[in-house]
């Protein structure tokens, strides 16, 4: 390698150019044949075309417009030569330029170059001696290597989750990059006139192996964000009765509708479907609930760590979130469990029926405590949560 960069490095000659792939064809701009490859032979193809010699389908008519003004004439192949020989380079173009070894800076070929997320590509390079080489470098066998350096440059960079725009913080979170957004942050979000201005907060950021267990609810897992405070109150049933579980609720409808369709449209499209998982009344024959929901309200076990109640039949199927793990809360110490709505403590609706009662379900009370034995048709705060992704 130094005797070839050294001894003939103005006869070795490189070149690179990535293959970029034109719309949604395919194939590159200028590939008339369709072969993979642009060269001399598609301008010539071109110029046969121009001549009536050669007859194009709609593809390779996309293709031959090389010069971009809808139509097809020898423009386009002398254009084509052009970008081939790497004479002309505008924006959006991958010419070939073709170098001696002494006109690099450092050795680099290439570099500046921007691979998109999802994207995938191609370069072709070319090293090889000229025709003025002298005739010692024949039989003579070279070894070098070439180094290619990348680096991640994210589509957005993180600041604030208060401040950052639900555009960042959606991209950032699609991108898994969210090291400036910790479990706690709060962020307003203006749910309209009927409800008003609420608090957003990040609930849980961690997605442990228990997630991944068959049957387990995804309440807890991922990005999760749940409202700090009580939007409004709401009856879980118009009557008294939990029949049919967290699904056959008047509340999960509210949730998903109302409350749903309150939420600005850009943080609402990046809200993600949700395994939920609920335990069932004292009505027999029936068991744990699944459903699919873009927002729910919490189970005991994500706010209470030592949540052990034998009325609660899912406790086991879900996790703490984050929010209420790093806090401490547990059955015996409560106060960070305490929601607002407005200026008061108030009591707030969980989404688990209590199985020895066919009229009830679980609440969080003003305090942080619990309590098994509220009746269905009560009103009491709504504090849904939801994942984005």
């Amino acid at each position: 390698y130094a005797r070839l960069t050294s001894k003939y490095a103005g006869h070795l000659k490189v070149a690179i150019r990535k293959r970029v792939l034109y719309q949604d064809t395919g194939y590159q701009l200028g590939d008339v044949n369709l072969d993979g490859i642009v060269n001399r032979t598609d301008a010539d193809l071109i110029l046969d075309y121009c001549t009536d010699l050669a007859t194009f389908t709609d593809l390779q008519k996309k293709l031959a417009d090389t010069y971009s003004d809808s139509s097809i004439n020898s423009y386009d192949a002398v254009y084509l030569l052009q970008l081939i020989s790497g004479t002309v380079n505008i924006e959006g173009d991958a010419p070939i330029h073709i170098y001696s070894y002494t006109d690099l800076e450092d050795g680099v070929i290439f570099k500046d170059d921007i691979i998109k997320s999802g994207e995938s590509a191609t370069y072709f390079l070319w090293l090889y001696l000229d025709e003025t080489t002298p005739n010692d470098a024949q039989k003579t066998y070279f070894v070098g290597n070439i180094d290619v350096d990348g680096e991640y440059i994210p589509k957005v960079n993180p600041v604030s989750f208060s401040t950052d725009s639900w555009e960042t913080i959606i991209t950032a979170v699609k991108e898994n990059n969210i090291s400036k957004y910790n479990v706690g942050d709060t962020k307003e979000v203006n749910l309209g006139t009927t409800y008003g201005t609420h608090t957003l907060r990040i609930a849980n950021t961690s997605t442990p192996s228990e997630c991944s267990t068959s049957g387990f609810s995804q309440t807890a897992c991922g990005f999760v964000l749940e409202f700090a405070d009580i939007i409004t109150t709401h009856k879980m049933n118009d009557t008294n009765t939990n029949v049919g579980g967290w699904p056959a609720t008047s509340m999960r409808t509210f949730v998903n509708n109302d409350i749903y369709n309150a939420i600005p449209s850009e943080l609402k499209s990046a809200i993600i479907d949700t395994t939920v998982v609920s335990g069932h009344g004292s009505t027999s024959g029936e068991e744990n609930f699944t459903s699919i929901d873009k927002l729910y309200i919490s189970a005991p076990k994500e706010i209470w760590s030592d949540w052990s109640d034998e009325y609660d039949s899912a406790k086991d199927l879900t996790r703490t979130l984050d929010y209420y793990k790093n806090k401490g809360v547990t059955m015996s110490n409560y106060s960070d469990a305490i929601k607002k709505n407005g200026t008061s403590d108030s009591i707030w609706w969980l989404r688990s029926s209590c199985s020895s009662s066919a009229t009830s379900y679980i609440i969080v009370f003003n305090n942080g405590y619990w309590n098994t034995s509220y009746m269905a048709s009560s009103n009491y705060g709504v504090s849904p949560a939801f994942r984005i992704g």
